[in-house]
């Protein structure tokens, strides 16, 4: 699963750095409870995106709904931004040719 803010560089602009700073942070934090309670784990988090992977494709759908449903509350309760959040999720279901560990996602 690939989670993306989206247009991030619109939800910063004319913001506090340290604000921008902690409300991502927050994001990220988000998503990796998410992402834990469908059995998933964080690949790689960057800027205003994750890439999560979970067992099962299912896991996936259902972390990817939650997310989409609680994107306002989230919002609401974690952010101290001007504009809001909103997500853009992909998902990605089959055989993992690589050893996950051994690659580098961005």
């Amino acid at each position: 699963m690939v989670v993306d803010i989206v247009k991030s560089r619109d939800l910063k602009a004319g913001e506090d750095p340290l604000t921008v700073e902690h409300c991502f942070a927050q994001f990220h934090q988000w998503v990796r409870q998410v992402a834990r309670d469908h059995s998933g784990r964080i690949l790689s988090t960057a800027g205003d995106n994750a890439i999560l992977t979970f067992q099962r494709a299912s896991d996936g759908v259902t972390a990817a709904r939650r997310m989409q449903r609680e994107i306002a509350w989230f919002h609401q309760t974690h952010t101290r931004l001007k504009g809001e959040f909103a997500v853009r999720i992909g998902l990605h279901a089959g055989d993992v040719v690589a050893d996950v560990h051994d690659v580098e996602y961005a």
